[in-house]
């Protein structure tokens, strides 16, 4: 099963969002986000999708390289790709306007929606629940 990691991306003590990202292939579809997946109060929320990142990513913790922050695992796990059945690479997901995921994390567990945002430009998305495994 492809991974997934939730990391808390600090530029400040006070200054911080989440990057939420999904294994496709050799590269992460990322996604910057004022709330993390696990946090169902805040959702659904709007989030930018954002450079992919390497794989090496699913694992990274501490200070950011370029002078831009510092970071922390939030959440980490497994997931399942609903809709569509598989997406091969990062590439294939930006093309697409919705992804519904399944989550096996350990604080997010249930189906997420993706949903691309036309209204607020190209590179975001709405985020929220589908149903939740609870």
């Amino acid at each position: 099963m492809p991974r997934f990691v939730v990391q808390q991306h600090f530029r400040s003590s006070d200054d911080y969002h989440f990057d939420f990202m999904l294994e496709a292939g050799e590269a992460l579809v990322t996604f910057s986000c004022g709330a993390a997946p696990d946090d169902v109060k805040n959702l659904p929320c709007l989030v930018r999708q954002i450079q992919d990142h390497r794989v090496e990513y699913l694992s990274q913790e501490g200070e950011v390289s370029g002078g831009r922050g510092w970071c922390e695992i939030h959440d980490r796990g497994t997931f399942e790709w609903v809709e569509p059945e598989t997406v091969a690479d990062a590439a294939d997901a930006s093309l697409l306007d919705r992804l519904v995921i399944r989550l096996d994390g350990r604080k997010a567990c249930g189906t997420y929606r993706l949903a691309r945002e036309t209204t607020s430009g190209a590179d975001y998305w709405r985020m929220s629940i589908a149903h939740s495994d609870d």
